[in-house]
């Protein structure tokens, strides 16, 4: 605030040392419409933002004059009043010109403003005005100054006169900022609102509605600010209200073929969203254009977008027969169908949580088998149903029912003999050192303390164990072999890993060869 204040002082410090005022009185007063007008009170303040107010009043009316900063500029009187040959400040009050401003109000409150625009059956152009500021000094807490301007009322039909208007010796001091709205605003205000009805699309009817209501108010709030004598405004206004800021139905129309397009192209992932705004689309066509055959109502009453069981399946994708029937489509064969049921394949994972959705908007499907996750027992194709796969054995962030290799030996489960019978069920699995924990989810398989994927179990590492290591040329491949080097010693007795951590980089080595013992058969 201090620095404004002396930005003030600078400005106006020349005015100070002109000659001598011939006002021996503070005085506000002015010529209203030929009448003698004089205020009893009167007062000057200037805001933060360097914006002076003149304020006088006979208890009846008042009279406002608002300078901003921004219009000022040097001028110098050339009437024979007192202020004539001074230097001063002025700042023009022309509506559509600039930012200052001055108002009276009436007995009756009516407000008569310089930012009111003439009715053009009134005057063409708008009034002129002006406030000059002679001297304006904070120190000594006076401004004095003159003005002259011409304000209409709010209809634009009547106006009054104010000429040969001063103040002399008011008191002057800061106050506090008021944000007056002005012509300026007003156009910023309607440049912003044209910017966001441009944005807006057709496609969303109500937006689109409220953006022209938003830019039709702030037209006239700038044409009652700013007037608008060539009347390019009004031209404006009468192409957005010929339409009521609706839509029109060729928009309706065009809305509705962009609707059936993506439609056409949904996928699962979008299907509902589609078809809803398709819907939409379709209804504010009706409602827009009409539907006099019921031709675009028969449309929508044709149209299922729902999702019955809430699993993310769209009921029209639950149709695997594509008979139109939903009732006859049961993956599972519960009596429940799909489109009701929660589970369609029952394997006691939802289909909500199997439903997952490739970059296309496909349901993934895991082992790629054809079979989306949500409708295969199987969804990783190891052979082992879904529904008895529970866990994460190897702590992959991946669940067994999704993990070709449970155990994350590098062997895929499907190769570790999980379900011998071919039924789905892991119970029949072979379980090579017998500790209770099937192969395909035993991470030593041959219990021999070396990890099997250390016992080299897939050379070219395709997940298939038929080019594992077998050291000793037997018919059981190391990580199946509880004496990888035939000698008749156990492998977990030659001391393998003597740290425990299940690699054999540290295997005892007693005849200090290139073969650790448990490989050593000499």
């Amino acid at each position: 605030m201090k620095k404004i204040i002396v930005l003030i002082l600078v400005s106006f410090a020349f005015f100070g040392c002109g000659e001598e005022l011939e006002f021996n009185t503070p005085s506000f007063q002015a010529n209203k419409d030929g009448n003698l007008w004089e205020a009893s009170s009167y007062l000057a303040t200037v805001d933060a933002n360097g914006v002076i107010t003149v304020t006088g009043t006979d208890g009846l009316e008042t009279v406002t004059l608002v300078a901003f900063p921004q219009d000022s500029f040097v001028c110098t009187s050339n009437d024979n009043s007192v202020f004539a040959s001074e230097q001063g400040n002025c700042f023009d009050v022309y509506t559509n010109t600039n930012y200052s401003f001055a108002t009276l109000t009436d007995i009756n409150n009516t407000l008569w403003s310089t930012n009111n625009v003439p009715d053009q059956s009134v005057q063409i152009y708008t009034g002129d005005g002006e406030i000059n500021i002679r001297e304006a000094n904070l120190e000594t807490g006076l401004i004095s100054g003159k003005f002259h301007f011409t304000a209409f009322n709010t209809s634009g039909l009547s106006s009054i006169n104010i000429n040969e208007g001063f103040f002399y010796n008011v008191p002057f001091t800061t106050g506090d900022t008021v944000t007056y709205f002005t012509c300026v605003d007003a156009q910023e205000a309607t440049a912003a609102a044209l910017v966001a009805f441009n944005n807006v699309s057709t496609l969303d009817a109500a937006a689109y509605e409220l953006a022209c209501n938003n830019y039709t108010s702030a037209l006239q709030v700038q044409m009652d600010l700013c007037g608008d004598p060539n009347g390019d405004i009004q031209e404006i206004l009468d192409q957005l209200n010929a339409n009521n800021c609706q839509i029109t139905c060729d928009q309706a129309v065009d809305n509705s073929q962009v609707g059936l397009n993506a439609y056409v192209a949904a996928n699962m992932s979008n299907y509902v969203e589609m078809c809803n705004n398709y819907t939409q689309y379709l209804t504010l066509q009706i409602q827009f254009c009409g539907d006099t055959d019921g031709s675009i109502q028969a449309t929508i009453d044709s149209l299922d977008c729902n999702d019955d069981d809430a699993d993310g399946v769209p009921n029209v994708f639950e149709d695997l027969n594509n008979d139109g029937d939903y009732t006859n489509d049961d993956t599972d064969g519960d009596l429940n169908p799909d489109y009701l049921d929660e589970d369609d394949d029952d394997d006691l994972v939802t289909t909500a949580t199997e439903l997952v959705f490739d970059v296309n908007g496909n349901p993934i499907d895991t082992d790629g088998d054809g079979i989306p996750d949500y409708l295969d027992e199987d969804d990783d194709g190891d052979g082992i149903l879904t529904i008895n796969e529970t866990g994460d054995t190897d702590s992959d962030g991946i669940p067994d029912y999704l993990d070709s290799d449970d155990d994350g030996d590098g062997i895929l489960t499907i190769f570790e003999s999980p379900d011998l019978d071919s039924n789905g069920d892991p119970s029949d699995a072979i379980d090579t050192d017998g500790d209770m924990i099937p192969n395909y989810l035993d991470s030593d398989d041959d219990g021999d303390s070396i990890l099997t994927i250390f016992e080299n179990p897939d050379p070219n590492a395709d997940g298939i164990p038929n080019d594992a290591q077998n050291f000793d040329g037997d018919t059981l491949p190391d990580y199946l072999d509880d004496d990888d080097d035939n000698d008749g010693l156990l492998t977990i007795n030659e001391n393998p890993d003597p740290n425990g951590d299940g690699n054999p980089d540290d295997a005892a080595n007693t005849d200090g060869d290139s073969a650790p013992d448990y490989l050593d058969a000499t």
